[in-house]
């Protein structure tokens, strides 16, 4: 990961996010990130993430890759710092690359991969010229 992150998002880690051991399930992980990546979109978008994407304006952003390396555990111990960088942005897809970061020690790094959709018909559309326009400068379309 060379550019820098775009987005950091910032939350406590609590006692029902722990496994007995009292370490973060490895489900709750990806919740993280999605919600940073919400967070993301939220600020780029001037409030809009994906409830107002969906409810609202009818698009939808499923995710059709995702890939997660771990590389600490995550405990409540201390707050969670989970990094967004916009990665890519294709005809109809966009790619973020995420880093889970407690104390200064690296958590987990991943990439997530979503594809824009109509809702009522999940069939693929382009990126709405509204978000690449927010995004634009991030990344160079189609990298």
């Amino acid at each position: 990961m060379s550019t820098p992150f775009h987005l950091t998002h910032t939350r406590e880690v609590a006692f029902g996010d722990c496994d007995p051991a009292g370490i973060v399930y490895t489900g709750k992980i990806v919740d993280f990130a999605l919600e940073a990546i919400d967070a993301f979109w939220r600020g780029r978008l001037n409030g809009t993430g994906w409830f107002q994407m969906n409810v609202d304006l009818g698009i939808g952003t499923p995710f059709v890759h995702l890939e997660l390396d771990f590389t600490g555990p995550i405990t409540p111990r201390a707050p969670l710092e989970t990094r967004v960088r916009f990665a890519r942005m294709g005809d109809s897809s966009v790619t973020f690359e995420v880093e889970g970061v407690q104390q200064g020690r690296a958590c987990f790094a991943g990439r997530f991969v979503c594809v824009f959709v109509e809702k009522a018909t999940m069939r693929k559309i382009s990126v709405p010229d509204w978000v690449a326009g927010h995004v634009k400068g991030l990344v160079q379309a189609g990298q």
